[in-house]
């Protein structure tokens, strides 16, 4: 999506040039205003994609300018932020329509991830609303959707007419599992916004990111005094009522946390950590795990009533493996975009690149394959990729251990080749694969991966 405009709305000009600065380095079309009437006077005469919009601002607040753009300017996502991250703001701010919330000090790649999550929902959602209430009229082109969903092969097909029965049923509990990179969170943002739930929030969740002390906290709330430093606060349950709760990575959820998730989905309410008041909840449920669930619940890990809970539908995603006649639809997709973003001409792929990357058994994905794409056009000085542009050094490694269907051993390689390929940079690693650093330093000492030697 060449030239995404965002506009930046928060009256301390150090915080709007910071954010144009950092953004403007990825390629983003970045405008800044400091009033409310300011910020309405530029939409009333240029597009504008995304706004990232500031809570406290002087004329009228954030959440009114919100209400605002949702009624004169819907078709632009809003990602707010404030300095003073109060759950009562954080959830007016998503049920008033938000995309994201953050709070001050902000980081970069934070807002550059949800500005990604943001361009792919707009690439979906005018498909998306066309196809409300008329999934089994799916027509070919409605297949691809706009770019998001890229693929003509059966299994994708089959994939995309599953999500959109489940999204038609916006009560049923669905478990999205799949390899890593292959795409759980974008079924999960389809599902809901091919719902009746899309006006409300759809709040994702990533349960490895959450440390086992407080993750009972985070879904369910707490109250003032329930243990050192507690504050009255709503959990994720609350914070997505009439939405959708995305819970990824399922199958790392402590015990304890799993039985007491179990009683809000049956009953609908939730009780505060602490507390004694049960809050009614209306939320849908989507769950994705890369794990094998029923090894977990045979090894006592997971609990089987839970699980029966949760996939009441499920949907399986395939591995870039399983579907390789998508991969040169894919590889075109990727290198268009990735010329647009970089403000290049038109680039091909030659049969050897194609056949090269055919070859390739993508540990990563589809999310490595973006990222391969991305690397070989920074890296070709001409308008024609070919065969000496995807160095693939991992591929024999990467074949073999694909071989023995092993998701351990395949999310330790994926985890190894990010290391090398950002050079040993942690937080770049986590960019790549899409998670936290948290996550992958939990994931680096489980698999007794180290980098200090390498530095």
């Amino acid at each position: 999506m060449k030239g995404l405009s965002v506009l930046v709305l928060d009256d301390e000009a150090i915080v709007r040039r910071e954010i144009r600065e950092f953004l403007s380095a990825y390629g983003y079309d970045v405008h800044e205003a400091a009033l409310p009437s300011e910020a309405f006077a530029f939409l009333s005469r240029e597009r504008v994609d995304v706004m990232l919009l500031d809570v406290r601002l002087p004329e009228v607040d954030g959440i009114a300018v919100l209400a605002r753009m949702k009624t004169e300017w819907p078709s632009v996502e809003v990602i707010m932020m404030s300095g003073h991250g109060d759950m009562d703001t954080t959830i007016a701010a998503l049920r008033g329509g938000a995309f994201d919330f953050f709070k001050k000090p902000l980081d970069g790649l934070e807002i550059r991830s949800s500005i990604e999550r943001t361009k792919r929902y707009l690439a979906l959602s005018g498909r998306i609303r066309t196809l409300e209430g008329t999934y089994a009229s799916l027509s070919d082109d409605v297949v691809k959707f706009a770019g998001s969903i890229i693929g003509e092969s059966t299994a994708i097909r089959a994939v995309i007419d599953r999500t959109l029965r489940a999204a038609a049923s916006d009560d049923t509990p669905v478990l999205i599992t799949g390899e890593s990179g292959s795409g759980k969170e974008l079924i999960a943002r389809v599902i809901h916004y091919a719902s009746t739930r899309k006006e409300n929030a759809f709040y994702p969740v990533n349960c490895p990111a959450i440390p086992d002390t407080l993750i009972e906290s985070e879904l369910f709330g707490a109250v003032r005094g329930a243990y050192t430093g507690a504050e009255d606060r709503a959990g994720c349950f609350e914070t997505a009522h009439g939405g959708t709760l995305f819970l990824d990575e399922i199958g790392d959820m402590p015990l304890e946390a799993q039985a007491k998730m179990l009683r809000v989905i049956e009953e609908k309410k939730v009780r505060r950590v602490g507390g004694t008041r049960e809050i009614p909840v209306n939320v849908r449920v989507v769950c994705a795990t890369n794990k094998d669930v029923k090894a977990l619940i045979a090894k006592g890990k997971f609990r089987e009533d839970l699980f029966y809970r949760l996939s009441t539908v499920e949907i399986l995603l395939p591995s870039l493996r399983e579907r390789k006649e998508d991969i040169p639809m894919l590889a075109r997709h990727y290198a268009g975009y990735f010329a647009r973003k970089l403000n290049r001409e038109k680039i091909e792929l030659d049969d050897g690149a194609l056949r090269t990357l055919a070859a390739y058994h993508f540990p990563g994905n589809v999310r490595e394959l973006k990222n391969i794409i991305e690397r070989a056009i920074i890296l070709c000085d001409g308008d024609m990729l070919s065969e000496h542009h995807f160095p693939l050094d991992a591929a024999q490694k990467a074949q073999a251990v694909a071989e023995t269907l092993n998701l351990e051993t395949l999310e330790r390689t994926a985890i190894e080749c990010a290391l090398q390929r950002s050079s040993y940079s942690k937080t770049r690693a986590a960019e790549l694969l899409g998670i936290t650093i948290f996550a992958l330093s939990r994931k680096m000492e489980k698999f007794g991966i180290t980098v200090e030697k390498k530095i």
